[in-house]
């Protein structure tokens, strides 16, 4: 069973750091990213409904996309810094350094969240 695991946990590994695994996850980030611009315009337009779920949960602002795909971008790194783990412990150390580097870069669009649109400068 043991051998099991650690198979299976070395073939994720190399599947996530792989050349395809590293576009698939670009992907994954510019498709929230566009996505969530697309959901907000709709919510804007009107096209999503005033009273359902959808509206209700869809913000009308288009910076939350950022946050967002930097929240996805997040999960990604953790799963990274698990993988790294078992590796290299200075590695995991500067994977968390990476990680708590995007959990202020994602409070930092908090206050930029409540801004109206048209952001007028």
């Amino acid at each position: 069973m043991q051998h099991l695991v650690c198979r299976l946990f070395d073939a994720f590994r190399d599947a996530w750091s792989s050349r395809p695994g590293r576009i698939g996850r670009a992907w994954v980030l510019v498709s929230v990213f566009l996505g969530g611009l697309v959901v907000v315009e709709l919510r804007r337009q009107g096209w999503l409904g005033e009273s359902g779920w959808l509206a209700e949960v869809v913000p009308l602002n288009h910076l939350i996309a950022i946050r967002w795909t930097v929240s996805v971008l997040l999960v990604f790194e953790i799963i990274r810094l698990i993988l790294v783990l078992e590796r290299s412990v200075a590695n995991a150390l500067s994977g968390q350094l990476e990680v708590y580097c995007l959990i202020l870069l994602r409070d930092a669009f908090l206050p930029l969240e409540t801004f109206g649109e048209p952001l007028e400068v």
